[in-house]
This record gives structure tokens, sequence and C-alpha cells, in this order.
């Protein structure tokens, strides 16, 4: 046996390896091509599955966010504040809803300011 070469392989028992093929029975060379030969080895085979995946995982990576992604052509805008109540009015606690002063209430409204006031 030289450097590099792999030993050759042990002699199968009458009835099992590659000799029993043509009978049908399933042997370590089942493996076969749709016109009864290999096309390429096992661990092409595998080879080929693993490079397989990571193409796909990586068009996965690629592609997925490009799709799901929004559109982002609008521009951020802040709506303006809504004007504060007017002084007097009563406020229902905890959503501070204007409610008449003349129904069950939690505050007033005694004075109101606006965000631009420099007090």
């Amino acid at each position: 046996m030289g450097i590099g070469r792999r030993p050759d392989p042990a002699p199968t028992a009458p009835g099992r390896g590659d000799d029993n093929l043509s009978m049908g029975s399933a042997g370590p060379s089942d493996t076969a091509g749709p016109f009864g030969t290999s096309a390429i080895s096992a661990s092409a085979q595998r080879r080929l599955g693993g490079v397989l995946v990571l193409v796909i995982a990586l068009l996965l990576v690629l592609v997925v966010p490009r799709v799901l992604a929004a559109d982002g052509t609008g521009i951020a805008r802040r709506e303006p504040d809504p004007p504060p109540p007017p002084v007097g009015s009563c406020l229902l606690w905890p959503a501070y809803d204007v409610v008449d002063c003349s129904q069950p209430h939690t505050s007033e409204i005694v004075r109101t300011w606006t965000a631009d006031d420099p007090e």
C-alpha cells in the first residue's frame, strides 16, 4: 500500500455485494442513477447537497428582507399637538377625557400654555 492509497476492500461473501445486484438485492451500490449506473459518488452527492443548501440559504438571506421590507419612500412627520382644553374644563382621570363639569370628574383646568411658551 502506497502513501495516499486506500486499502483494498475486503472480499465479500458469495451472494453479497456488487456481484449480486443483478438479482435485485439491496447492496452498497443501490445509489445508481436512473439508467442503472451511478452518475456521481456518494461523497460527491453529499458535497453537492451541502453546496445546494448553502446557495439556497444565501438566496433566502438576500431575497427575503427585500421582499418583506417596507417601501421606505415616505417622510416622517410629527402631527401637531392637539389644542389644550379651555380653562374651566373638567377632566375625568386616568384618560383625561373632557367631561361636562356637572358630571363626576377628577380635575379641572385652571391654566393652559403651549409648547412654544418660553415659561
